[in-house]
């Protein structure tokens, strides 16, 4: 997203001439009937185009993009208007915007904050060169799957450090940090993936049932869920599930959820200003001297030093 005299309509490196913006933009009154375009869930592989964190007045047209667009919302509020649907957005909500779609921003919001990500779904999408011989499409996903177009994110929900380290990673211009902020764009936009309910019924391998467990972790991290639930969420015996969350992980569930409620404690520690004991309490410990003894046991520093340790690295 840009302010009104700006554009962001396609595939923008990190600096974009004026003459390349003239070439992204296309005719909302020529806009032609768009084609399908399939795309398997195993071949999604986000390729980033645009990554930044602004503020501005709300006030945008009409327009249409190129390419997926995710915005996180984090100051002002008001709509955003398609051609089917009006949906209200407040901080904390998080915005899919599909290739193809006129739509506009509308609000009172003086001062409107977010993060965007311009990017395709996979490798093989258009590319600069693309733009102008581009056929209007709109994406469909492998098995009836669907990618949510609006999702809610807490302050302490992991996807929100992911997408502030996005930025960063991505304002670097450099291939590792290409690489990192796709890494983490790819955990954004899978967990935005709907299956249908018929395909979560289905027979699984055993590789399908430990994915059910580490999803389950993954949702469930502040809760610190224990060996029998993620046994259930696996359709498993607790002794088989054990056996093949090893071996499919590399050590013991406990030991896994320990490991991710500290990783997941540091992300926040790192990317955002949350108070520790809210933290620790996000993390699924309800006793903030605990957390800290554990943080330091695995990460060799106390939780307040890997803040400042961050911020020191940043300069």
């Amino acid at each position: 997203m840009q302010p009104s005299g700006h554009s962001d309509y396609g595939f923008l490196p990190r600096n974009p001439p004026p003459s390349m913006l003239e070439r992204l933009e296309w005719p909302l009154d020529k806009l032609p009937k768009r084609r399908s375009q399939q795309i398997d869930l195993r071949s999604i592989r986000p390729v980033i185009h645009l990554a930044h964190r602004t503020t501005y007045p709300l006030i945008l047209p009409d327009r249409v993009i190129l390419d997926h667009e995710i915005v996180l919302v984090l100051r002002g509020e008001g709509q955003l208007v398609t051609e089917s649907s009006e949906q209200s957005f407040a901080p904390g909500d998080l915005l899919v915007i599909p290739p193809h779609v006129p739509h506009r921003f509308a609000g009172r919001a003086r001062q409107f904050e977010h993060i965007a990500v311009h990017f395709n779904l996979t490798s093989h999408g258009p590319t600069l060169t693309d733009l102008q011989t581009l056929e209007p499409y709109h994406v469909l996903l492998g098995g009836g799957s669907t990618l949510s177009l609006h999702d809610c994110i807490s302050d302490v929900d992991p996807r929100r450090a992911r997408l502030e380290r996005l930025v960063r990673n991505w304002a670097e211009d450099t291939q590792l940090g290409t690489l990192k902020a796709e890494a983490a764009l790819m955990d954004v936009v899978a967990s935005l993936v709907r299956v249908p309910q018929r395909e979560q019924a289905s027979a699984a391998t055993a590789d399908d049932r430990i994915e059910r467990a580490l999803a389950e972790i993954e949702r469930r991290l502040g809760e610190a869920p224990s060996v029998d639930e993620l046994a259930r969420a696996a359709d498993l015996g607790v002794s088989r599930f054990t056996r093949l969350f090893r071996e499919r992980v590399g050590e013991a569930p406990a030991a896994y959820v320990r490991h991710m409620r500290l990783s997941r404690a540091r992300e926040l520690l790192e990317d955002t200003e949350t108070p520790v004991k809210t933290i620790a309490f996000a993390c699924g410990f309800r006793d903030p001297a605990h957390f800290s003894h554990a943080f330091f046991a695995t990460h060799g520093v106390w939780p307040t030093e890997q803040r400042m340790q961050a911020k020191r690295d940043r300069r």
